[in-house]
């Protein structure tokens, strides 16, 4: 072993070994979970003494991942110039896509993002970090994500001006983009199809076939056939069981009639004994029943009473402070229209003004009726609590009773408000997409 080390330079450790994936007994699986994380704590904290000392020890290099993330991403993402600068000396790849962000979808499960060091330059508006990466390390701001997005969108996108107008422009991952914006919308238009053809299937074919043939055909033919074949395989003894029948008839008629006069003879003593007990327990009754009507007046229609009234006020409130923020919104439209006239456009541009008014529209047509439609929404709930502070579980049941018909009445046209808003949305984003292609620094 020390004829190998001596007189041959350490090589950099790129990947380490994995003896549970790989089979090598032996190996130490604990070195890349011992050295990495601590490098790449190094780079996030800004201390470039220590990443100085990692790689001139060879132990990692500039391009070790963790995670799926490369170190010269990590120093971008901390926005320190000297990291980025020592990881570029060293042989990182400036081109070299990596774990961004990540975040969880509950269908699709872990969504990874990957960016290169200058897509995440320019999404946090870094504007000397995007000047050294392009001009000193030549780095290609036309590299495409997987998500579709490159540089100068994702500066576009944030509001980053001062980087827009740096990058050039450029048309690239326009239609993968609108594709990764709207997988869950697909996702959902795809369910929504699902469900719209299970409801039809379920009151076109399943209710009808279970109606005029399930129980039909288990209810009436299945016993009668049943029932017809055990008579004909029995039927050498139906005459034996109709004479006996005829001969206990008479026996069968005097127990009959000894029964009934027992029945009348007890008949005042039952009398007798039914009025003792209402006597007895009368009252009683009637007591535990003014209590229940006290309770009901005084305790629950004010409980119910009490769920109704707090849904009216954050009715009330929510409203209000729609109608307050619209207000501000306007203002500041107005504000802002009048110090672009004043100072002729010096220091607001027609596009300022533009998001202003698109501000101000997005409240009045979108934001405002979608909070009075939530509070109309709510009242479902409120309904359903109300009846259960009146009546208990019997009001939950009329809520059921009430409430069945509607939701059935209205699945399938929510489903296809669900289909159609999701094609909206699409459309929207598409014609987005096109404003982009014409003008790359929208």
């Amino acid at each position: 072993m020390s004829q190998l080390t001596q007189g041959a330079p350490l090589k950099p450790v790129e990947s380490y070994p994995r003896p549970l994936v790989d089979g090598l007994d032996g190996l130490v699986l604990a070195a890349e979970m011992e050295i990495v994380p601590p490098f790449f704590a190094a780079i996030c904290r800004k201390e470039i003494g220590v990443v100085a000392l990692f790689l001139q020890s060879n132990v990692v290099t500039a391009n070790t991942q963790y995670e799926g993330r490369t170190p010269l991403l990590a120093a971008v993402a901390s926005k320190h110039l000297p990291t980025v600068k020592l990881l570029l000396e060293h042989g990182a790849h400036p081109d070299e896509l990596g774990v961004y962000s990540t975040g969880w979808d509950h269908s699709l499960g872990k969504i990874c993002t990957f960016r290169t060091p200058l897509q995440a330059a320019a999404a946090e508006g870094h504007l000397p970090l995007v000047k050294l990466l392009m001009e000193t390390y030549g780095c290609n701001d036309a590299v495409v994500a997987p998500d579709g997005q490159i540089a100068l969108r994702l500066a576009a996108e944030r509001g980053h001006r001062e980087v827009v107008a740096y990058l050039p422009a450029r048309r690239a991952g326009g239609f993968r983009r609108w594709k990764t914006k709207h997988q869950a919308g697909l996702r959902r238009t795809r369910v929504a199809l699902d469900k719209c053809a299970a409801f039809v299937k379920l009151f076109v074919w399943d209710v009808e076939k279970f109606v005029l043939w399930t129980i039909p055909k288990n209810a009436v033919v299945k016993p009668l056939w049943s029932r017809c074949r055990w008579a004909w395989e029995h039927r050498a003894d139906f005459l034996p069981w109709c004479q006996l029948q005829i001969r206990q008839l008479g026996s069968r008629l005097q127990h009959a009639g000894a029964k009934l006069v027992e029945a009348i003879k007890a008949s005042p003593r039952a009398v007798v004994r039914a009025a003792k007990y209402v006597r007895q327990h009368l009252p009683a009754f009637l007591h535990r029943q003014a209590r229940l009507v006290w309770s009901f007046v005084t305790v629950k229609i004010p409980q119910g009473a009490l769920v109704v009234t707090r849904w009216i006020y954050d009715g009330i409130v929510a409203v209000s402070a729609a109608v307050g923020r619209g207000a501000l919104l306007v203002a500041s439209l107005v504000h802002s229209a009048v110090h672009a006239v004043v100072f002729f456009f010096s220091t607001l541009t027609v596009r300022d003004l533009w998001n202003g008014l698109s501000a101000v529209l997005t409240h009045v047509f979108v934001t405002f009726p979608r909070v009075v439609w939530s509070w109309m929404c709510n009242f479902g709930d409120v309904s359903l609590r109300a009846l259960q502070a009146l009546f208990g579980g019997l009001g939950e049941c009329i809520w059921l009773v009430v409430t069945c018909p509607g939701f059935l009445v209205l699945y399938l046209p929510r489903k296809i408000l669900t289909i159609l808003g999701n094609f909206g949305e699409s459309l929207a984003r598409g014609s987005y997409e096109i404003v982009v292609w014409l003008n790359p620094k929208a």
